[in-house]
Formats: C-alpha cells, structure tokens, sequence
C-alpha cells in the first residue's frame, strides 16, 4: 500500500515559526516537547529567529522559501498562519 504525498510530508517534523516571539516559542517547545515520531524523535522543531522573506518557490504551486534573518533558508511544503 502506498501513503499519499501528504501523509508523507506529515510524517516529518513539523517546524513552528515564531517570528522572533520568545514567549511563543517556549509555550509551543513545552506543549510540544514530549510529541515524538515512530523512532522517538522530536516531531516538532520551533524556529524563533525573524522571517526576513517568504516567497513561492519558482515554477512551484505551494512551496515556500522561508529565509530568517539569522540568514537561514527553509523550504516548506505548506505554511499556515
């Protein structure tokens, strides 16, 4: 049986973007801190350093390039705020 793109893309960690917000960030790692995956691995990662820029990835219909002012580069497969 084969899983769907989207249980897939489920199945990793799941990183939470605080837009420099440390208060957030220490809420979310403390709510989320015990939430493992399937080898006990951290499923969420939460990144607190400032968005400097998000834009579409070129040629992409969802993905998302998330650039940090600590100079960091993500690309996201969905983005909800």
């Amino acid at each position: 049986m084969t899983r769907s793109l989207a249980v897939l893309q489920l199945e990793r960690i799941v990183r939470v973007y605080t837009n420099g917000n440390e208060v957030t960030a220490k809420i979310l790692r403390n709510t989320t801190k015990n939430v493992k995956d399937h080898v006990g691995r951290p499923r969420f990662y939460v990144e607190t350093s400032p968005i400097k820029l998000l834009r579409l990835i070129p040629g992409s219909v969802s993905d998302v390039l998330v650039q940090l002012e600590n100079g960091k580069e993500f690309s996201e497969a969905f983005i909800v705020s």
